[in-house]
């Protein structure tokens, strides 16, 4: 991890509830192994925890010295370890990491974690009350974190507010695993023991007994009751009163403390609470999902959009919205509370995947982009309507859900819209049901109505065929969800029509003939209807897209432009802001991204595209932690959607941590098995895995799949580059270029094969200019581009143009100090230009931060500096890097 320090900001690595046994102190500024301590951060039951500097990768570590007694003898000694390399094996984003064990020249054990920005849970509490959906967050975080951790074969045993630590970003970490496993194993036991564990402890540990993972599922229930209420639900003066309470008597409930606890809240506390292990929760897994039902069910207060328009959308999505009404209506709900004294059932919906009526392929993109377009705007008016919960449509796709009962048993849902698109000589018809469910649990279907779409047609929400459906309903919507529905929107049918289909084209952007058609589609969209600003936003993305694929500037400023038209015409748009975010993270400008990504998300929460660009954006300014985290959170949204692995996978591609980036572009595989982009990226990785076998078969499936695409090209040309075969590396480089491909990459490729080939380095210095001009280009687009700079200063140091080289050395590595690939690069340039000692620094640093070794054994502008005595240093034996 890399924390930026602030001065205002909190730091603390919460090492345990204040306590017993000191180990020896090291002194601030002591180097121990390849740690510099820096300051204390606190003093726990189970040792002393230092903030340090790991002079090695540059990077702040918490450093945790363990308590002498927890480690007497050789035999506690191993136990410590076991526990410890058991627990560093754990790898998720609400885990904290373990980087290593170690000792000091006294025999002191240590253990090196990650640093985090941000305070402990305890410390939280302190401050005082914790609203009711960051305590659900809280606890849905821990309880991912734990699901993982007995899913490995571990169990926590101490889980409690010191031990959960609340990152800057209010992500969350949990703390020494197994390591209360060491305490109670202790001499320690039963003397000096402080309340700040025991309230904790479910009644199994508190006898004595053998534990499970059930016994981690009573501890976080005291902790999220105590986040609820405010108090413990068993405390004591003392230990014996305490010990008493969690053995015998049932908590208080929490209406006590907490009027507006939702019923469901207080049902998962009293389970997860129970005495007997086996009538509480069985796994984690199954109380997080408790959890996460009622969070969902929380929803946040938001000001209604500004709007300089009020448009709205066509009668398609507003004859569901309006059929629903009939169950969220406030003066309905008003009428059912004054005629039968009761509230309403709560809303529970989900939007079944509709039927295409005799399979036409034009109307599936309209089918798909339909079902989306509903659940997303129901998905809006939970704001306005407590009792209203949408299930994502992405969880529909993904669970494979095709009828109401599915719907029912899966998601426990009482209402289900499903419906059926068909071609007409007029244009389309929309068939819509209403379907709930019997008493016996079959369903039922309560209203349906059909309306015929007509493309070449104007409507408008006040449509004959909604008017009369509205009318039958006895409902209206109220002009506030009017705008949150029309937001952005049209009202000419042929528009829309246009519209759902570029969307439909663009889920799928890795392909350029679908981001060109999508373009078409929204242009043609706007030609029916010139305000109809969710058509530019549209517009804009395609745009952006066709600059990621041709990496012609000229687009940029096309898609900048069509994105502000929308939000001139519209007011905040969700989708305008999440294009622009990716336009500023894409020119070097972070923190501008940083702010359309939250704009855009204050307007539509649920938007799985902000987070993956936030995401992005957070692992440009190296701020690993929280991207990891974000990454996943925009994958838990949309779990079927192929972008999100996409992004993953680069991202651990970046960080060097290539089997994750495998296992995520394999995820892209199976969700689309025909995405020349994720064979491309998959090949790509297992090239640097050294698994060239398989690496050409994912590179021959992608140009299997569209014969004359650039990328595979380009990256056969790099696989017979590693593996020495320069002429078949010029002739596979030289058909990417060909092909289109205006990437600084393939032509540096085809310079580096004509490089090694016989009469070829004339041709070979003219690609590199090439190479040149256009890494020159990327650094104007995007100044903090470093891999782009360490590159082009690669370029110039074959070129021999030194001065220019070594300043854009300077340049990228101050942009990314700690990335491997830019310290690759950047030897390597130090190498041509003569600067051995540098270079060697270099490449060593990117080894450790785990570039592959044996790329660098293979690379022939590196034969000279692998003579070098101090070479072997940076890889030990049988090509393992030295220490590891």
């Amino acid at each position: 991890m890399h924390p930026r320090e602030q001065s205002n900001q909190s730091q603390r690595w919460p090492g345990a509830a204040s306590g017993y046994g000191a180990p020896m102190s090291p002194k601030i500024g002591e180097t121990i192994s390849h740690y510099r301590i820096l300051k204390r951060l606190g003093k726990g039951g189970m040792g002393v925890v230092y903030k340090a500097e790991d002079t090695r990768l540059k990077r702040f570590v918490a450093l945790k010295f363990l308590s002498a007694e927890l480690t007497e003898g050789e035999a506690a000694r191993k136990r410590f370890l076991r526990e410890a390399q058991t627990a560093s094996k754990l790898d998720h984003p609400s885990i904290c990491s373990i980087h290593e064990i170690d000792e000091t020249q006294d025999g002191r054990l240590f253990i090196s974690m990650a640093f985090y920005e941000g305070e402990a849970l305890r410390e939280r509490l302190q401050r005082g009350p914790v609203p009711l959906a960051e305590a659900l967050d809280i606890a849905c975080q821990v309880a991912a974190g734990l699901s993982k951790a007995h899913d490995n074969g571990v169990l926590h045993r101490d889980v409690s507010p010191a031990n959960i630590m609340i990152t800057k970003a209010n992500g969350v970490k949990i703390i020494d695993f197994g390591l209360a496993k060491l305490k109670d194993q202790s001499k320690l036991t039963r003397t000096g023991r402080t309340l700040g564990t025991i309230v904790y402890m479910s009644p199994e540990q508190a006898r004595g007994d053998p534990v499970d993972a059930r016994s981690d599922i009573f501890s976080l229930g005291v902790v999220l009751y105590e986040l609820l209420a405010n108090r413990l639900p068993f405390d004591g003066e003392h230990e014996t009163a305490v010990l008493y309470k969690i053995l015998n008597v049932d908590p208080e409930r929490l209406s006590r403390f907490q009027p507006e606890i939702p019923d469901g809240l207080q049902q998962i506390i009293d389970k997860a609470l129970q005495k007997e292990p086996s009538s509480r929760y069985q796994s984690m897994l199954e109380m997080r999902e408790d959890l996460l039902r009622v969070a969902a069910g929380l929803k946040p207060a938001r000001a209604a959009l500004p709007r300089r328009y009020l448009r709205v959308v066509v009668p398609l999505a507003a004859a569901v919205v309006v059929a629903v009404f009939i169950w969220t209506s406030p003066e309905l709900q008003g009428r059912l509370k004054r005629s039968l004294g009761m509230e309403p059932p709560p809303l529970h919906l989900a939007v079944i995947p509709f039927e295409n009526v005799g399979g036409d392929p034009t109307n599936q993109a309209f089918c798909d982009g339909l079902v989306e377009t509903i659940t997303s705007q129901l998905t809006q008016l939970e704001q306005f309507h407590d009792s209203l919960w949408v299930v994502p449509a992405s969880e529909v796709r993904v669970r494979g859900v095709a009828s109401p009962s599915e719907a029912r048993k899966m998601f426990g849902v009482n209402l289900t819209v499903t419906g059926s698109v068909q071609s007409t000589g007029a244009g389309i018809r929309v068939t819509l049901n209403l379907v709930d469910f019997a008493k016996k649990g079959r369903p039922r279907l309560l209203r349906g109505v059909t309306v015929d779409h007509p493309v070449g047609g104007a409507s408008s929400f006040q449509d004959e065929t909604v008017l009369r459906l509205a009318q039958m309903l006895n409902v209206e919507l109220l002009p506030q969800e009017q705008g949150v529905l029309g937001a952005g929107g049209t009202t000419v049918s042929a528009a829309y029509y246009l519209y759902l289909q570029g969307r439909g084209y663009l889920q799928r952007y890795e392909r350029r003939e679908n981001i060109d058609r999508a373009i078409v589609l929204f242009e043609s969209a706007i030609s029916q209807d010139s305000l109809y600003a969710l058509a530019y936003a549209g517009l804009g993305e395609g745009y952006w897209r066709r600059y990621g694929d041709s990496r012609d500037p000229q687009w940029i400023e096309t898609a900048r432009r069509n994105c502000e038209r929308a939000i001139e015409i519209s007011g905040p748009l969700s989708p305008a802001h999440v294009t622009l975010g990716m336009i500023h993270s894409g020119t070097g400008e972070p923190e501008k991204a940083i702010s359309e990504f939250r704009l855009a998300l204050s307007l539509d929460p649920g938007n799985a595209g902000a987070y993956r660009g936030l995401a992005d954006t957070y692992r440009v300014l190296g701020k690993t932690a929280e991207a990891e985290s974000t990454y996943l959170r925009a994958i838990a949204m949309k779990p079927d959607y192929w972008g999100g692995y996409y992004d993953l996978g680069r991202f651990h591609w970046y960080d060097g941590r290539y089997e994750k980036a495998a296992d995520a572009f394999r995820k892209v595989v199976e969700l689309t098995p025909d995405n020349m982009l994720a064979y491309n990226s998959l090949g790509i990785t297992l090239l640097t895995l050294e698994r060239h076998a398989e690496a050409r078969e994912m590179f021959e499936m992608s140009v299997k799949l569209e014969p004359n695409q650039h990328r595979a090209y380009t990256n056969l040309g790099a696989l017979y580059l590693i593996e020495g075969r320069y002429a078949q590396a010029a002739e596979m480089s030289k058909k990417a270029v060909e092909e289109g491909d205006t990437s600084y990459r393939a032509w540096s490729n085809l310079a580096s094969a004509y490089y090694w080939l016989p009469g070829k380095r004339e041709e070979s210095h003219e690609a590199f200019r090439r190479a040149a001009e256009l890494a020159e280009e990327q650094r104007r687009t995007n100044p903090l581009d470093a891999h782009a700079i360490a590159s082009l200063a690669g370029y110039y140091a074959i070129l021999a143009e030194k001065g220019r080289a070594l300043a854009l050395l300077e340049e990228a590595l101050r942009i990314e100090p700690n990335d491997n690939r830019v310290a690759y690069f950047a030897g390597h340039a130090y190498e041509q230009l003569g600067r051995r000692d540098r270079a060697l620094e270099l490449i060593g640093k990117a080894v450790a931060g785990g570039y592959s070794k044996a790329e660098i054994a293979r690379d022939p502008w590196l034969r000279e500096l692998r003579k070098d005595k101090r070479f072997p240093h940076l890889m030990g034996s049988n090509g393992e890097a030295a220490g590891e």
